[in-house]
């Protein structure tokens, strides 16, 4: 428990590994990632 968003944000792109198609490159939907994971914890805050 504990630790920073950064932390988490961190924490998933090290642990995903996603593709690049043609429907978005890998980049962006590390970013995406990213994004809902900060919106989960903001609400969950």
């Amino acid at each position: 428990a504990g630790g920073s968003l950064q932390e988490a944000t961190e924490a998933l792109i090290g642990e995903i590994s996603p593709i690049d198609d043609i429907r978005s490159t890998a980049d962006y939907r590390r970013r995406v990632a990213a994004n809902l994971l900060a919106a989960f914890w903001k609400d969950t805050a």
